[in-house]
């Protein structure tokens, strides 16, 4: 009959991922509050903090002086590469490109200017700009992105409160940028 181990030597080679897992359960709402703040979900706030965890594991044990420093930024890398693939897949397919008609007459062309005037002062610079290059020129997200040195995701909520505005005042409540 073969002599049964004790637990503390069939756990020895997994002392130091059993330390790390205690340590991960203690800091756990921290590391979520973390990915919550980032703007992730509950479940994507886990998968994050946990992704930070498995990082860290990785790692040699030297190589890390402050072990929650390290997970909280895999987590916020995390979450901005979420952003960033969201972005990437929705925003296109999410707005509507608008075609620009070139055959207008004159009168339409100064109302059609008026019209873009009142606009500038609805939005402000920075909205009429994105709202210009997306509607005006029928360029991609990404196009206007590079154009204005700026993220995609910065061009999308720009679009979007630019748009939210635009919404206002056509509803009549609207107040000018200034």
């Amino acid at each position: 009959m073969a002599k049964e181990e004790s637990l503390d030597a069939v756990l020895r080679p997994y002392e130091r991922e059993l330390a790390w897992i205690h340590y991960f359960q203690s800091h756990k709402n921290l590391f979520l509050k973390i990915g919550l703040d980032a703007g992730l979900t509950i479940d994507d706030a886990e998968d994050a903090a946990m992704e930070g965890v498995l990082a860290l594991l990785e790692k040699d044990p030297g190589s890390v002086t402050n072990p929650t420093q390290f997970i909280a930024g895999v987590i916020k890398h995390k979450a901005a590469d979420h952003f960033r693939k969201l972005s990437c897949e929705d925003c296109d397919s999410n707005l509507i490109d608008a075609s620009v008609d070139t055959e207008i007459s004159v009168a339409e062309e100064v109302s059609i200017r008026q019209f873009l005037g009142l606009m500038k002062e609805v939005v402000g610079e920075e909205g009429y700009s994105v709202l210009f290059d997306k509607y005006g020129l029928g360029m991609t997200l990404n196009e206007i992105a590079k154009k204005q040195k700026l993220t995609v995701n910065q061009v999308f909520y720009r679009l979007k409160g630019a748009s939210k505005q635009v919404k206002k005042a056509i509803k009549g409540d609207f107040a000018f940028k200034q």
